[in-house]
C-alpha cells in the first residue's frame, strides 16, 4: 500500500474566457510500511469529487524522484470553473492502481478563485470599499479579509517547539493477524543440549527375520583331557605260535633241537640253511635279505625281542608339532617319550609315523624297519604279523601310550597324506586339514578316521626303529 504525503496544496485558480480553471498539486509518495520515498515512473488517476460524486477525474504518468512529484491538474483536461463554486470538494488519488488513498484531500478555493468566477465580465479598473458574498463581507474597506478562513494557506511558518509529550493513551484493540511472513534464514545451529533422562524402555519388537550365517568363528582351545577309564579285562591268551624248530620240522627236517642249532651254524648255500631260510621268505612275505634272515634267526631261537614296537605319545600336539618343527619335531616328540621315566618301551630309535610331501608310508625303508615276527604295542602284544598287514589288517588297535595305558575311543592320532592334509608338512597350525588315523581302529595305518583342522591337537603314533 503506498500513501501521499501533501507538502504543499495551491489551489489557485485561473479562469479565461472559455470558463475552464486548472490549480497545481504536489507531494511526497511514500511506502506505507517502510516510511521510505518511492522512486520510479507510475500511472495516477486523479479524481475530484462534490460530496461523493466524482465530476472530474484525469489519469497521468508521472515521475517520482525521492518520492516527489508536482503537476498542474486541469491542464491536460480543462476543469470548469464554475466546479469551485462548490465547499464540498475533496481530490481523490490512486497510484499504480492500488485503492484511492483515504482520506481525500480536501479542496478550498481562494478569494481570488470566486473573484475570478465574475471577473470575466469586467472590464477596467474596479474600485470597492468592501467586497460582500450572499451578503456576507469577505474583504472589509481596509483590504482586509475577514471572511471564514478555512481554506486559506498561508507561507509555511517557522518549526514551533515540540510540545508536552502527552499521556500514553489506552491500550488500543489488537488488530487482525498479519499474513504470515516468509520464512527466514536458517539460523546457527544451537550448543547440544545436556543429556535428557532415559525414558522407560519400550515394548519389546517383534522377531526380526533370520539374519545371514556369519563367518565361522576362531576354533577354541582343547578341553583338558578327560579321566582315563578303567582298563578292560585281559583278553583270552591266544595260541602260542611255532617256534623256528617246529617250522624246521614242518619244512621236512628231522632232528632233535641240538641238530636245529647246528643247522644255525652251517654256511649260506646248504640244504638245511636254505630250507630255514625258504620257510621265512613264505611265512613273512618280506624282502630277500639275507642280513635281515640272521636277525630272524636269532629272534626265532632265543626270543631276544627284535619285534618293532609300537605306542601313542602321551602328549597332544597341533598341525605344527612343536611351533613348526615338523618331522623332525615329531620324531624327537617320539624319542623323548620313549625315553621318559614312565616309558615301558623297550630301549631304542623311535621315529613319528607321518606322511609327508616327502615321506611315503607305503615304503617300508621310510620309517620302518624288516620285522621278522611283527610289531607290538608297548606291552609287547602283538598288532601285527608283519608290515603288509600293519598297513591293511590288524590283530588289535593301536590304542596304548607309552606308559602301557589305553586311549581307545579318544582322541586319534595324526596321519596326513603325501599330496595334502598333511598342515603344510606339519609345519602350520592354521593353514588347511590334515588327514586322522584311528586309534580304536584294526583297519591299518593305511586308513584315516577323517580330515581335522590343523588348529586340533591329536596324538602322534610312534615306531621303534633298528
Amino acid at each position: 500500500m503506498k500513501a501521499i504525503k501533501i507538502s504543499t496544496l495551491a489551489l489557485l485558480i485561473a479562469s479565461s474566457m472559455v470558463n475552464a480553471a486548472e490549480f497545481n498539486q504536489a507531494g511526497t509518495l511514500l511506502d506505507s510500511n517502510t516510511e521510505l520515498p518511492i522512486d520510479g515512473t507510475l500511472p495516477v488517476t486523479f479524481t475530484i469529487y462534490d460530496g461523493e460524486q466524482a465530476v472530474w477525474t484525469n489519469d497521468r504518468i508521472l515521475d517520482f524522484v525521492n518520492g516527489e512529484y508536482s503537476l498542474v491538474l486541469g491542464q491536460k483536461k480543462s476543469i470548469e470553473d464554475k466546479t469551485f463554486a462548490s465547499s464540498e470538494l475533496t481530490l481523490g488519488i490512486n497510484v499504480d492502481n492500488d485503492g484511492e488513498m483515504m482520506p481525500r484531500l480536501k479542496l478550498s478555493t481562494a478569494p481570488r478563485a470566486y473573484f475570478a468566477e465574475v471577473a470575466g465580465s469586467i472590464k477596467g479598473q474596479v474600485d470597492l470599499e468592501s467586497l460582500a458574498i450572499n451578503e456576507q463581507i469577505v474583504i472589509d474597506e481596509n483590504g482586509q479579509w475577514v471572511g471564514d478562513p478555512t481554506g486559506l494557506v498561508g507561507r509555511s511558518g517557522i518549526d514551533g517547539l515540540d510540545g508536552v509529550s502527552g499521556e500514553p493513551g489506552a491500550q488500543g484493540a489488537t488488530g487482525a493477524a498479519g499474513a504470515t511472513g516468509e520464512v527466514g534464514a536458517q539460523g546457527a545451529t544451537g550448543e547440544v543440549g545436556a543429556q535428557g533422562a532415559a525414558g522407560a524402555a519400550g515394548a519389546t519388537g517383534e522377531m526380526g527375520a533370520q539374519g545371514q550365517m556369519g563367518a565361522a568363528g576362531i576354533n577354541g582351545t582343547n578341553g583338558a583331557n578327560g579321566v582315563d577309564g578303567t582298563n578292560g579285562a585281559n583278553g583270552v591268551d591266544g595260541n602260542n605260535g611255532a617256534s623256528a624248530y617246529l617250522i624246521w620240522l614242518d619244512a621236512g627236517n628231522s632232528g632233535t633241537e641240538a641238530d636245529f642249532l647246528a643247522s644255525l651254524n652251517a654256511q649260506a648255500g646248504t640244504s638245511t640253511a636254505d630250507t630255514l631260510y625258504q620257510t621265512w621268505l613264505v611265512d613273512n612275505r618280506l624282502t630277500d635279505d639275507a642280513a635281515t634272515f640272521q636277525r630272524f634267526q636269532k629272534e626265532s631261537v632265543f626270543g631276544v625281542g627284535y619285534n618293532e614296537t609300537m605306542f601313542l605319545t602321551t602328549v597332544l600336539y597341533d598341525g605344527s608339532i612343536n611351533g613348526g618343527g615338523g618331522i623332525t619335531a615329531a620324531n624327537t616328540a617320539c624319542q623323548t617319550e620313549a625315553n621318559s621315566t614312565s616309558s615301558i618301551v623297550p630301549t631304542g630309535t623311535y621315529k613319528a609315523v607321518l606322511w609327508s610331501s616327502s615321506q611315503d608310508l607305503e615304503d617300508e625303508t621310510s620309517v620302518f624297519s624288516s620285522s621278522y615276527i611283527g610289531y607290538t604295542n608297548a606291552h609287547g602284544a602283538l598288532i601285527a604279523r608283519n608290515f603288509k598287514d600293519l598297513q591293511n589288517d590288524l590283530l588289535a588297535p593301536i590304542d596304548t601310550l607309552v606308559d602301557g595305558s589305553r586311549k581307545y575311543a579318544q582322541k586319534g592320532y595324526w596321519r596326513g597324506s603325501m599330496a595334502q592334509h598333511n598342515c603344510s608338512d606339519w609345519t602350520s597350525n592354521s593353514a588347511g586339514v590334515g588327514y586322522n588315523g584311528a586309534s580304536y581302529s584294526t583297519s591299518g595305518i593305511n586308513s584315516t578316521s577323517g580330515a581335522t583342522a590343523c588348529s586340533q591337537k591329536r596324538h602322534l603314533l610312534c615306531v621303534r626303529n633298528f
